[in-house]
């Protein structure tokens, strides 16, 4: 199955239903809550190491991008019960 992949963020527009940062595939109902929204540089690691793995060895330029975590979470307690997507670790470095 092919489908298109979109990450979303609308500060404005978070409910229960529709996650302030989400995920959606294969059809607008489909919202996957997010941690945050999605950095440049977290979405262009992600493309070029997954599928083009050569030029992110070769271009230093997208290694660079901005990379830096957003403060806070935007996923609610009740989007944290069910499937969500989170890449960034929940507990401090060193701890377990």
């Amino acid at each position: 199955m092919v489908s298109t992949v979109r990450f979303d963020f609308d500060k404005e527009a978070g409910s229960e239903d529709h996650p302030h940062s989400h995920l959606t595939f294969n059809s607008t109902a489909c919202r996957i809550p997010c941690a945050a929204p999605l950095r440049i540089g977290h979405f262009v690691e992600f493309v070029f190491r997954n599928f083009y793995p050569e030029a992110w060895q070769a271009h230093e330029y997208l290694r660079d991008l901005p990379r830096a975590h957003w403060s806070g979470t935007t996923v609610t307690d009740e989007q944290a019960k069910v499937l969500h997507i989170n890449w960034r670790a929940p507990f401090a470095a060193g701890t377990s």
